[in-house]
């Protein structure tokens, strides 16, 4: 990449509280957060995230909604969590 070459990238602010250590309530904030920028982004990782309720000791759900939205960005996304050590889960 030369001096002229510019990439795009969109960066975002995500408050969190106590209530956000439900991985469910989270990832349906970041995922409304990046489909301002990306109105199409985030549908199968959306249904996918809604698919099951409990989410203890399951590890795969997670990579499975998080590896949807990662291949719906069409540009890179900064997303900075305020207050983030009040999530403990």
């Amino acid at each position: 990449m030369g001096p002229a070459d510019k990439t795009a990238f969109a960066y975002w602010l995500v408050s969190l509280d106590e209530g956000d250590n439900d991985p469910v309530r989270f990832w349906d904030y970041v995922i409304a957060a990046l489909k301002t920028i990306q109105t199409d982004l985030g549908k199968n990782a959306l249904m996918l995230l809604h698919s099951t309720q409990t989410f203890s000791d399951q590890i795969l759900p997670i990579k499975s909604v998080l590896t949807s939205l990662i291949n719906d960005l069409a540009v890179p996304q900064v997303i900075s969590l305020s207050s983030w050590m009040t999530i403990t889960s």
